[in-house]
């Protein structure tokens, strides 16, 4: 990744410490967590649950886990990322270098593999399953490492700054795991996905005393399910789409090959939503793009942002 794009990231995930942490941590200095000086070392195969997919396989749940070399900080922010792919394909190895990026700022990052569609589905409503599935994937990871902060303290996060993020479908995951709350008004057909996998925190591990509670987001051309889902006292997001994305939509989908047609909703209108709530936001749409998570490759269009 070139300077400029490292420099756009980073620009981003601390405008979520900034806006969320009472107090910024003693280390924050002016590098680290911006550009940073480290660089990365990795744990491969970390294994954080086992769940079975869609066509009923069972499947080990494994992530990728990036550390800054020779940091002595006791506690560090994580980032938890998930791929794209429409849900269907992609690897966790895809976003390996934006980790080693995070790492080399001063995060702990971790790319995550999640149950991907192993099965045709022509309802949309019953996709939204997979959406399920890999949302529970997501938090599983997150108590993982709650857990792993309490007891062995293999990968020295700080609990109380988790942020979880991906790209295109891995965003959607990340944005609906993040503000989808068991008090909020879910549709039947989703309350029936959830039912049916272990419940609101689902059931990708057996880790159940700790919790799933994000600090932020970074949707990086993701959607969400429900506005309504964002409400006042949500966790900050960082969010970064083309306002004329053909993929997923800056502003409203409509899902409709299903009985019951459902609709997401982009970063264009998630802005609103959170402007009028008071959630704390960071939303880069360009202008006249239509292209899908290419502001990764292209240096000029991020460039317009300083």
């Amino acid at each position: 990744m070139n300077q400029t794009i490292t420099r756009f990231l980073f620009s981003c995930i601390m405008f979520l410490s900034a806006n969320h942490l009472l107090a910024q941590p003693a280390e924050c200095n002016g590098t680290r967590y911006i550009l940073g000086g480290f660089t990365a070392d990795s744990t491969i195969d970390v294994q954080y649950g086992q769940a079975t997919t869609l066509g009923g396989v069972e499947q080990d749940l494994l992530m990728d886990v990036y550390e800054p070399t020779g940091d002595t900080i006791a506690q560090r922010p994580l980032v938890i990322l998930a791929h794209g792919g429409s849900f269907v394909r992609g690897t966790r190895k895809e976003l390996g270098p934006l980790c080693e990026v995070f790492a080399a700022a001063g995060y702990v990052c971790a790319t995550i593999s999640y149950r991907l569609q192993d099965v045709e589905t022509a309802d949309s409503t019953e996709f939204a399953e997979e959406l399920i599935m890999s949302m529970n994937d997501m938090k599983a990871a997150v108590r993982f490492f709650r857990q792993d902060a309490a007891t062995t303290n293999t990968f020295r996060i700080n609990p109380e700054q988790i942020y979880v993020g991906g790209t295109s479908a891995g965003a959607i995951m990340a944005v609906n795991m993040a503000y989808m709350a068991e008090d909020d008004e879910i549709p039947a057909y989703l309350q029936e996905h959830i039912d049916n996998n272990g419940g609101f925190e689902g059931n990708s591990n057996d880790i159940t005393d700790f919790t799933s509670e994000v600090q932020g987001v970074v949707s990086y051309s993701g959607s969400i399910l429900r506005l309504s889902w964002m409400d006042a006292g949500d966790p900050p997001y960082v969010a970064i789409h083309e306002e004329l994305d053909p993929v997923v939509l800056c502003g409203l989908s409509k899902l409709d090959t299903a009985a019951t047609p459902y609709f997401i909703r982009g970063a264009c209108d998630m802005e609103a939503r959170a402007e009028e709530v008071g959630i704390s936001n960071n939303t880069v749409i360009f202008e006249g793009s239509m292209g899908h998570v290419e502001y990764f490759f292209n240096a000029n269009q991020l460039a317009v942002v300083f």
